[in-house]
């Protein structure tokens, strides 16, 4: 009996030590193959591989090319791409590699979490998004035209803003109104007739105050209004702090000029920054057109702003 409870505590030993798993891989494009500890068969993970586990004792093998990112249990997020054969725990500890950038893997772990989405098909992706924010229905007679920017919920940091809709089909002119209130019953506290889909306004002329939310709609003329869309300027001490964000940001980043483009879009959209989250992807895209995980990201963005006709081209 002495000996059998022995053996059984060995046997459960043996569990117990075993390296937990603090790694997910997110992204693999390239080859990338990883051996388990204790194993001596490589495994070799697809470029659509999702739910791989990985600990810090697991070895890694990346070829010229490869690019990787894992997720740990915290969300953040780190990119792989040194060629060779390591331990995991060697190459997030090896200077100047993955994990030295201390907030970059915050942002970089953020857009992860979009890239991983369950829905089959980028129509589906859109309307859950929308459903989080309150908008389903943005078919003809709430949308039409779609409204693109300044897209819902933005944090503007300038006080000349851009708005910007699209309509299929010619239409001579359009109502645009501004609104301190949700409610549908509220009168326009600024309105203008426009016959562009476009319109700049200075948002400190027209006397909106800053660090309140307000909201837009545009519709064609002589026709109700659809959704109305939140805004807020941001205050002067805010716009502080998030310019030191970026500025520690910018310090850590290490990467390629277009994965630091990136993981900057991520830093953008994360404090609603949706223009400059739009302008950064848009770089990343200049300088690496046919990067795959910077397509599939920018289309996931366009998508939970409601566009998904131009989220579609780059997929």
């Amino acid at each position: 009996m002495k000996t059998q409870i022995v053996l059984l505590f060995f046997f459960l030993s043996s569990f117990t030590h075993l390296p937990p798993a603090e790694y997910e891989v997110a992204w693999a494009e390239g080859e990338f193959l990883y051996q388990a500890t204790g194993q001596t068969k490589w495994q070799k993970v697809e470029s659509a591989a999702k739910k791989i586990q990985l600990s810090l004792t697991d070895k890694v093998k990346l070829s010229k090319g490869a690019q990787v990112i894992i997720t740990a249990k915290d969300g953040s997020g780190y990119l792989l791409n040194t060629v060779g054969e390591w331990r995991l725990q060697q190459l997030l500890n090896k200077p100047n590699g993955a994990l030295s950038p201390s907030i970059a893997k915050q942002y970089l772990g953020a857009m992860m979490k979009h890239i991983n989405h369950t829905e089959k098909s980028i129509d589906e992706y859109a309307e859950g998004y929308m459903r989080k924010k309150g908008l389903v229905n943005r078919g003809p007679g709430l949308t039409a035209p779609l409204m693109v920017s300044p897209q819902y919920e933005s944090v503007l940091e300038t006080n000349s803003v851009t708005f910007s809709w699209k309509s299929k089909g010619k239409t001579p002119a359009y109502s645009f109104a501004l609104y301190d209130d949700w409610n549908e019953t509220e009168s326009p506290i600024w309105e203008k007739e426009v016959a562009d889909t476009t319109l700049l306004i200075n948002l400190d002329k027209e006397l909106l105050e800053s660090d309140r939310t307000y909201y837009w709609s545009v519709a064609p003329k002589n026709t109700p209004m659809g959704v109305r869309y939140a805004f807020k300027r941001i205050k002067n001490e805010d716009l502080k702090l998030f310019e030191q964000k970026l500025k520690d940001l910018q310090t850590d980043l290490k990467y390629s000029k277009g994965m630091n483009a990136f993981v900057k879009a991520a830093l953008y959209e994360e404090n609603q920054f949706y223009p400059e989250a739009n302008r950064e992807f848009q770089n990343a895209l200049r300088l690496e057109p046919s990067n795959r995980l910077f397509r599939q990201s920018y289309a996931l963005f366009l998508a939970r702003n409601g566009q998904v006709d131009d989220a579609k081209k780059y997929l």
